[in-house]
């Protein structure tokens, strides 16, 4: 048995002391060691007594033999018989038998005996159960072998020996047991004892906390070693508290000491506390009254210098102000940008979650950068993969914002080639979209060793870059910022020479009812389109959208090898249905190779659409002369290229983008002259330049106005007269915006009026002001510098609630406002032409000034019906012409005449409806 498996059934030792176990433990051996002696002499013993009864009844078998030879040499088995009666005297022999030699029984012992075998045995000796037997040949001197004899016998004398053996040794037995426990009583005292002092010695340091204590060594054996290594444990202990009693007051003293400063350091920090959250609260008012202040002249600047802009000004006094308008732009935006990183700074830019449509945010941010890339001659692409979603639900406005820094540091940093926002769909479910948004470009790229300073604010990539292409190096910093709000982060990758990829990935909700996209004609489906582009990310983009549509495109590089491609499929029973032809092409342009199309007869049915970028077209005057049939600026805009492709397929009215209305200055208005002069407005504003901004801009607009010079004298007008909307500042002396408001709301409360709309315009932009002004009262915001078409959107949003409360606005003067723009379209679409035609004329002739009259004619009557970007190609064509240039006037009024095809198409195919 493993001693493992003894372990549990010695477990009742564990209680036992000491003392008791080394007395079991020596009786348990010596009674072992006895016991093993005990059992092998007993089998020796019994194995010489058995030995011996054999011998004797071997011989005896052998006497027998002799006693009955003469029987067996005669024959004579009575005399064996009677020979054999003499085996009566032996008592243990149980029965005999006597075998001729041939092995026949002559004679047994007893005559009744049965169990004798019935010839001679084959073994001398044979052990039984409880008995022996013998087979003993008979042997004559002169005859050899006359038989053999046969005894058994029982073994009632080997036990009766072994009884008494038996009992001899378990006496011995008893008697080594008895002196062995006297022995080991004796002993176990000498081996104990220093165990059981060092136990109590144990138990009494413990008790007493005295390691002052010891105890006494004995031996030099192991408890003697044992002993020794207790004592100088105990010593070494008693060393330990006599340290750690002189070192506790100590302790203490010092313990007391960083209690003493910990309590200062944590009053020094509570003052730190304070102050900086002072600091905060005072840089949070510094940047609200900066903003203000520096509002407050930029929107004279800005207003004042829009205003002049629409005078009849020379080229030269244009350009200048145009200077001072773009540096207020620019200083606004800067202005922008600091708040923007201050609001990140303080951890209060919030994200709001809304329906949008990301294809016209995309769409919105390439127009803002649009003329920027067309002035430094570069492509500007729109790559939006089929599959991404379009309706989605997030912060719409700070997704635009991060896509314009990044856009805006494309177009600034890139001379040559191409700028290209990429968007795509990563991962998509049921509820929402992880959307990739990238930037390539192909500029002047960042070193790998310089990486890490473009997200760092106030900093660009080194001092040269800076002086060559400004900025304040914060735009990166917060698009970052925002970016880590939206859970995302920018990345890029980047090579020197070649250019840079700046992405994120973003996670929007998907809108729960989102919208379709526009349904493609059924013309197109099938139908075999040729793109003519020499940009290969151009031509990939046009042809997934034609392919997304279910047309069959046909990519080319060269107008050359497009050509040959147009006569060969004219040669088939599968010509092509329509072709998209870039004008900026080396070697042949598009408008040439279009010229070359509309003269072969083979090809003059077919439809053309040129695509332009507005820095370079051609300088014909009539593209239809030369078959265009339409033309598409770049980036060309999916709602737009799929109303061109309708209306040229014979689908002048497809179902149209949301995104690509008429701007909302374009509406038809509610207002005419008479009702917009029974306006009742109250313009609340202290400061003279900012008065004489908004006057003006109102008059402008057919408005008249009151001025109040403060928020007292606002209360005292709105007191002796009604009024149908407030433009209230809210930073004012005496009575600012915020108490005119609660003051005017108390009015209206005491006579029981309705609530007269009060919209905020003022200076401050900070993150809260809109809700300070809703929480005061007011209906609207307006932040200043402002531009005239919000002004006039939020103006006349709030006088509809008036004066339809007064009963000056109705159902049928909406009708009357539709029919009213209707006849200034038709205007506009009958004489633009004749004007053109004169205009073409004059610079034929030389007659700038004629030229800059009619350039500002068709300028005014465009804006008029929200066409500005009409409106801005005439501006520039009458500051080209005041500098007496032709040839680049004449390029200006190619680029004006292709642009007024497509506000043809707008105004005449939306009318007032637009």
């Amino acid at each position: 048995m493993k001693w493992d498996r003894l372990k549990p059934s010695l477990s009742w030792m564990r209680s036992m002391s000491l003392r008791s176990k080394v007395t079991m433990i020596t009786m348990l051996t010596c009674t072992f060691a006895l016991i093993v002696s005990g059992v092998v002499q007993i089998a020796y013993t019994y194995g010489q007594a058995r030995s011996m009864m054999l011998d004797d009844l071997e011989t005896s078998a052998a006497g027998m033999g002799r006693n009955c030879q003469s029987g067996l040499l005669f024959a004579d088995a009575v005399f064996v018989a009677e020979a054999l009666e003499a085996l009566d005297a032996q008592t243990h022999i149980q029965a005999a038998a006597v075998y001729d030699a041939e092995g026949v029984l002559c004679a047994v012992y007893p005559e009744s005996q049965s169990v004798v075998p019935r010839s001679p045995l084959d073994v001398r000796r044979r052990f039984g159960a409880d008995l022996l037997e013998v087979c003993v040949p008979i042997e004559h001197e002169v005859e050899g072998r006359v038989g053999s004899i046969y005894l058994r016998s029982d073994q009632s004398k080997i036990a009766q020996r072994m009884g008494q053996y038996y009992k001899g040794i378990a006496l011995v037995l008893l008697m080594a047991c008895l002196l062995s426990y006297v022995i080991a009583s004796r002993l176990r005292g000498f081996l104990i004892a220093p165990i059981v002092d060092l136990a109590r010695m144990t138990e009494k340091v413990r008790d007493e906390q005295d390691f002052s204590l010891r105890s006494t060594k004995t031996s030099n054996d192991e408890i003697g070693v044992l002993i020794d290594s207790y004592n100088e444990m105990l010593e070494g202990i008693e060393k330990r508290d006599r340290e750690l009693e002189q070192h506790r007051g100590h302790l203490e003293s010092q313990v007391e000491k960083r209690m003493r400063e910990l309590r200062m350091v944590n009053e020094a920090l509570r003052r730190a506390k304070d102050d900086a959250e002072s600091a905060v609260r005072v840089k949070t008012d510094f940047l609200a009254n900066v903003s203000h202040e520096i509002r407050t002249p930029l929107n004279g600047i800005i207003g004042m210098t829009g205003l002049l802009m629409d005078m009849g000004l020379l080229a030269e006094q244009r350009g200048m102000i145009s200077t001072i308008r773009n540096c207020g732009e620019q200083l606004l935006t800067l202005i922008n940008d600091v708040l923007d990183f201050s609001k990140i700074e303080a951890g209060k830019l919030e994200l709001e979650e809304i329906d949008f449509d990301l294809r016209s945010v995309i769409e919105d941010v390439s127009d803002i950068l649009a003329p920027k890339a067309e002035e430094k001659r570069l492509e500007l692409l729109c790559m939006m993969h089929p599959k991404v979603p379009e309706f989605l639900r997030g912060d719409p406005s700070r997704l635009r914002q991060i896509l314009l820094n990044l856009l805006t540091n494309a177009v600034k940093f890139t001379d040559r080639g191409q700028v290209m926002i990429e968007v795509a769909c990563v991962q998509e479910d049921t509820g929402s979209a992880l959307i990739k948004l990238a930037v390539h470009d192909t500029g002047i790229g960042v070193p790998p060793e310089r990486m890490d300073r473009l997200f760092q604010s106030f900093t660009q990539v080194d001092s040269s870059t800076t002086r060559k292409y400004g900025g304040t190096g914060l735009g990166l910093t917060i698009s970052d910022q925002i970016a880590r709000v939206m859970q995302s982060q920018i990345q890029v990758e980047s090579t020197v020479g070649k250019g840079s990829t700046f992405w994120l990935e973003a996670r929007f909700k998907k809108q729960a009812c989102a919208q379709r996209p526009p349904a493609s004609p059924k013309e197109l489906h099938g139908l075999k389109v040729l793109v003519l582009d020499d940009n290969r990310a151009s031509r990939t983009i046009l042809c997934q959208q034609l392919e997304a549509w279910g047309a069959r495109p046909s990519a080319h590089a060269q107008a050359p090898e497009a050509l040959e491609a147009l006569r060969r499929a004219a040669a088939t029973s599968e010509p092509y249905g329509l072709a998209l032809l870039d004008f900026q092409m080396p070697g042949a342009d598009g408008v040439a190779l279009a010229a070359t199309i509309h003269a072969d007869e083979k090809l003059v049915s077919l439809p053309l659409v040129l695509l332009t970028s507005m820095a370079f077209i051609g300088k014909t005057r009539r593209l239809s002369e030369v078959g265009i049939a339409g033309h598409l600026t770049k980036p060309v805009k999916r709602g737009l290229l799929l109303d061109c492709l309708g209306t040229l397929l014979g689908q002048p009215d497809p179902t149209a983008e949301p995104g690509e209305q008429l701007p909302a200055a374009a509406e038809p208005s509610l207002f005419d002259t008479a009702l917009r002069k029974r306006a009742r407005i109250l313009l609340v504003e202290d400061n003279v330049v900012n008065q004489r901004v908004a006057i003006a801009v109102l008059s402008r607009g057919g408005y008249r106005c009151e001025v109040a010079n403060n928020g007292r004298e606002a209360v005292e007008i709105f007191e002796g007269m009604p009024l149908d909307v407030v433009l209230m500042d809210c930073q004012m002396p005496e009575m600012d915006g915020f108490e005119a408001t609660r003051a005017i709301r108390v009015l209206e409360r005491e006579r029981g009026e309705g609530n007269v709309p009060i919209v905020a315009m003022t200076a401050n932009a900070m993150e809260g002001d809109r809700d300070r002004c809703i929480q005061a009262g007011m209906n609207d915001y307006i932040t200043k510098p402002f531009n005239q078409a919000s002004l006039y959107k939020v103006l006349e949003t709030w006088l509809e609630v008036s004066m339809r409360r007064r009963g000056l606005i109705t159902t049928e003067s909406r009708a009357g406002a539709g029919a009213e723009r209707q006849g200034q379209v038709d205007a506009f679409l009958g004489d633009a032409p004749a004007l053109l035609g004169q205009l073409g004329d004059a610079l034929g002739r030389g007659d700038a000034h004629r030229a800059v009259e009619l350039a500002e004619e068709l300028s005014k009557r465009a804006r008029a019906l929200g066409a500005d970007e009409f409106a801005q190609r005439c501006d520039g064509l009458r500051q080209t012409c005041s500098r007496q240039d032709t040839e680049p006037a004449l390029e200006a009024l190619s680029r004006l005449e292709v642009s007024f095809s497509t506000v043809n198409a707008q105004l005449d195919g939306g009318g007032s409806g637009a």
